[in-house]
């Protein structure tokens, strides 16, 4: 038995009747891996207590993070009911049928493979007993050679086994490689299966939000999402003496929601980085014995610049974060975008930003065999440049991508915008060693380096060339480099030759690096050289 006010409370529910709240979504607030997503609408003209419901909202919304503001009306309750809907008319038929026929092609697939690996195994083995086989046969005729017999037939048998030890080989090749291609279409067909079955099971959300309306007013609402990310993506274009900066977003998304016609700020705060300090932990410090004996290893060590950066290539690629120097930048695209829930980048521009800059030739033989344009330019801009890639082009089109780390404004940077064809640079190098002294104990290496370039175009040239020398950490090992004029290239004498000039001014910088301004006249020659000797003493290895 229920008391009359429960009673009255339940009655007053029922006569709550549901309005439908048109908020379709004006502006999004992109983060480093979520979005804050903002909907804004007018509620029904209806006065009292009532229920406004947002009927498609997307079930990944965070619930904790709602937050709804009403004019002229006081807010009630909000919150977010989820359904599953696999069982929607429009749905149900296709996203099984769907689901099913990607289960089955996984299923192939994984069988497929497994058939591979199967015949992998077995090519393997056979490889091997025929390598074995070709062991105990050269072990029979070198004993039988041993005793003085003679093998007639040895070499025929011989060139029939390494007939079929090719055809093993290449079939182990060709094994291995369909176990890689089966593996790689098993990770295709499993992404399109997943696709499938968040269709076939896919959830269905609304808004409900309880509320007393005094009067009419705008309805706002706010609420996070994950799976959205963006990240710095630029354009740079030279032109003569001029490069266009066009700072740019590539935006990524699958938030169940389409973002169509929305004011885009893409943010730098990082709220996932939470807000507990780090703890500092014990350094210990261990002790060890000295040696005499010391091992001494050459290392290539990168040198930090101030809006460039440098990849070997050698390490695993991972998703760098947003890199804004500490300053919490918000970047507003001008006007509105579309940004589909589809996973793909989608590409947003910011205000573009022209900047003086001063173009050379630049070669380092020692890294690459070509001739680079750089391009050293200041950054004019209100804002920083983000890190991120950086799309190069020229007059003649797109020339490569390179990358750029955070520059703030008014700082230099410099980009690299391809090769130049014209220009043809040869390096070679020579070593010689020097047995070590009975009384010092100490070996020399010198080393010689030479660096020939040719100009093929009609118009004079001017490059700047670099190479190094290794810098010594230990007292141990010293550096001599000799004079600039020390290293002469000796004229070979060949009839009708074109005496190559040499250059021999350069710098050398304490890092090692040597450089040298080579004029090129139109089709010319030139040529610069480098020696130095690198003493290590008595107990020193790994050189």
């Amino acid at each position: 038995m229920t008391s009359p006010r429960a009673d009255e409370g339940a009655a007053r529910l029922e006569r709550i009747v549901e309005h439908v709240l048109d908020a379709p979504i004006v502006a999004v607030t992109v983060l480093e891996d979520r979005a804050v997503v903002t909907r804004r609408g007018r509620a029904p003209s209806a006065r009292g207590q009532l229920r406004l419901v947002l009927p498609e909202v997307t079930p990944l919304l965070v619930d904790k993070s709602l937050r709804v503001t009403c004019e002229g009306a006081e807010i009630l309750d909000v919150r977010c009911v989820r359904t599953s809907a696999p069982w929607r008319a429009e749905l149900a038929d296709a996203a099984r049928s769907e689901a099913a026929t990607r289960r089955a092609e996984v299923a192939r697939a994984r069988r497929a493979h497994e058939a591979a690996m199967c015949a992998a195994d077995v090519a393997r083995g056979a490889l091997e007993a025929h390598e074995e086989l070709r062991r105990a046969e050269l072990a029979a005729l070198a004993e039988a050679a041993a005793r003085g017999e003679t093998a007639e037939g040895a070499a025929a048998a011989l060139d029939a086994q390494d007939e079929i030890a090719r055809a093993a080989l290449r079939e182990r090749v060709s094994a291995d490689a369909l176990v890689k291609e089966r593996a790689r279409a098993i990770m295709d067909l499993e992404q399109l299966a997943l696709r499938a079955a968040q269709r076939e099971g896919q959830d269905a959300a609304r808004l409900e939000l309880d509320c007393v309306r005094e009067r009419d007013g705008q309805v706002t609402i706010e609420y996070m999402v994950p799976a959205a990310a963006w990240r710095p993506y630029h354009r740079a274009q030279l032109a003569e003496r001029q490069l266009a900066w066009e700072p740019g977003a590539c935006i990524w998304q699958s938030t169940q929601e389409d973002w169509s016609d929305v004011v885009l700020t893409l943010s730098a705060e990082r709220p996932s980085l939470g807000v507990a300090p780090p703890e500092v932990r014990d350094d210990l410090l261990d002790v060890r014995s000295r040696s005499s004996h010391v091992e001494v290893a050459a290392r290539e060590q990168e040198i930090e610049q101030v809006g460039a950066r440098v990849s070997d290539g050698r390490s695993a690629p991972v998703v760098m974060g947003v890199d804004d120097g500490g300053l919490g930048l918000a970047l507003r695209p001008v006007g509105r975008w579309s940004v589909r829930s589809d996973g793909r980048p989608h590409r947003v521009s910011l205000p573009r930003v022209d900047c003086d800059a001063e173009t050379s030739l630049l070669a380092v033989p020692l890294r690459s065999p070509v001739c680079h344009v750089r391009a050293r330019f200041v950054h004019h801009g209100d804002t920083p440049i983000l890190s991120g890639p950086v799309d190069l082009l020229r007059s003649s089109g797109f020339v490569g991508r390179g990358e750029i780390d955070f520059l703030a404004a008014g700082e230099s940077a410099e980009l690299g915008f391809g090769s130049e064809p014209e220009i043809r640079v040869h390096r070679e190098q020579h070593e010689e060693h020097e047995d070590p002294s009975l009384l010092s104990g100490s070996s020399v290496k010198t080393v010689r380096v030479i660096l020939r370039l040719s100009n093929l175009g009609a118009q004079a040239r001017e490059v700047t060339v670099c190479d190094r020398v290794p810098v010594s950490e230990i007292e141990q090992v010293s550096i001599n480099i000799a004079p600039a004029g020390a290293y002469v290239l000796e004229d070979e004498g060949r009839p009708g030759e074109e005496h190559v000039p040499q250059i021999t001014a350069r710098t050398i910088d304490p890092n090692g690096i040597v450089t040298w301004i080579v004029p090129l006249a139109p089709r010319g020659r030139a040529a610069v050289t480098l020696q130095y000797r690198v003493k290590s003493q008595r107990g020193v290895s790994g050189l």
